[in-house]
Parts: C-alpha cells; structure tokens; sequence
C-alpha cells in the first residue's frame, strides 16, 4: 500500500456513462491523497463540463485488495458520493497512477495522475 501513498496531481479525466457514452474532461485540475497508514483519501477535482466548471470532492476510505490490482473506495463523505466503487489499476509506477472503475451511479470513471 505504500507505493500508492502520497498526493497525486489529476492530469486527465474521462466519465464513460451507462449508455457508453465516453467525455473526455480536457481541462480538469486536481488531486487525490492516498493516506496508506490509515487507509483514507481526498479527492477534489475541478473540470469543465459543457462550459461549465465541475467539481467532485470526497473523502474516506480506501484498500488494496489481496494482489494489489485493484483499489476498494468506500464511506465516503462529500459534494460528490459517486466516487465510491472498485476501480482496477491500470499503471502504477513510483511517479504515475491510472485508474478505471465503475461508481454508484453506473459511471466508468478514469484517472490519469501524477505525483505531486
């Protein structure tokens, strides 16, 4: 867990709705903290959506699961609760993170992030 561990930068952010209908948010700024001793996060992410400044920010708790491959987020408390779900880690080196998962509301969210 603690290669995960830190703040990481927002670099990109798609949202593939339940009809696979994919956006791509090309101006996004934001980040998430991963706290690997007590297993809590942050995330607050602005983005533009039709013209629009958007926002997601939540916290709570998170986990790895057995092999590693997947990150667990769950208790979450915030503007935006759809954060919640099992998201598969796609990359994870000591300098990026990608991760894709489903949230509560049916969405396929994608991150792109960097370390800060």
């Amino acid at each position: 867990m603690k290669k995960i561990d830190g703040e990481w930068k927002i670099v990109n952010y798609a949202r593939t709705n339940n009809e696979g209908l994919t956006t791509k948010y090309s101006s996004c700024n934001g980040t998430i903290d991963f706290v690997a001793d007590n297993g809590k996060f942050d995330l607050n992410l602005v983005y533009q959506n039709n013209g629009f400044n958007d926002s997601t920010i939540a916290s709570g708790n998170f986990q790895l699961n057995d092999n590693g491959s997947a990150i667990i987020i769950s208790n979450s408390l915030g503007m935006n609760l759809s954060i919640e779900g099992n998201y598969r880690i796609l990359t994870l080196t000591s300098t990026d993170l990608q991760i894709e998962g489903g949230d509560t509301l049916g969405n396929i969210n994608t991150y792109l992030l960097s370390r800060k």
